[in-house]
């Protein structure tokens, strides 16, 4: 959801993409510094985070149980090595596949948010289609880039349309 192939936005990094999605390149930090800074004060983080991201699209619900889970060293390391992994091991298997030409061979779904940054600067299907043999579909939700939780609705639509009929 709301992405294109990781190693296709690196290597099409520009400042734009590098401001609004700051956390990627925050996160990937060697430890323990973003675990340090985020840890110092979790609610900051994410309401900061959230705001840039699709302000208003995080419920103070959601947003509770957000802290209360960044509220765990345990889970920032994870959230960060995710990140990290992304930006290492990840990008070397993806151009690993490139270089052989392998792509992937099931059915893929690909949702994003008509009101975001990845539909903005890349053409989705286009991008997904490079890496797929398989039936690719997919679509632009009205959202920005918190989808499941601007669009739930669709996003449940869209799920049930492709794993169930």
């Amino acid at each position: 959801m709301d992405i294109v192939p990781t190693l296709t936005m690196y290597q099409d990094t520009n400042q734009e993409f590098a401001t609004a999605y700051m956390w990627w390149f925050f996160l990937i930090q060697p430890a323990p510094l973003p675990e340090h800074m985020i840890g110092l004060d979790p609610k900051f983080f994410l309401s900061a985070l959230f705001s840039q991201v699709t302000p208003g699209a995080v419920t103070p619900e959601a947003m509770s149980e957000y802290v209360r889970c960044f509220d765990c060293s345990s889970t920032i390391h994870a959230v960060c090595n995710d990140y990290r992994a992304g930006a290492g091991i990840d990008l070397e298997m993806d151009a690993a596949d490139d270089k052989l030409g392998r792509k992937i061979e099931l059915p893929v779904r690909v949702l994003w948010g008509a009101n975001g940054v990845v539909g903005h600067l890349w053409d989705v299907l286009a991008e997904w289609r490079k890496k797929t043999n398989g039936p690719l579909t997919g679509r632009a939700l009205k959202s920005g880039h918190l989808i499941p939780e601007e669009a739930p609705k669709e996003v449940l639509a869209e799920l049930f349309e492709f794993f169930v009929d």
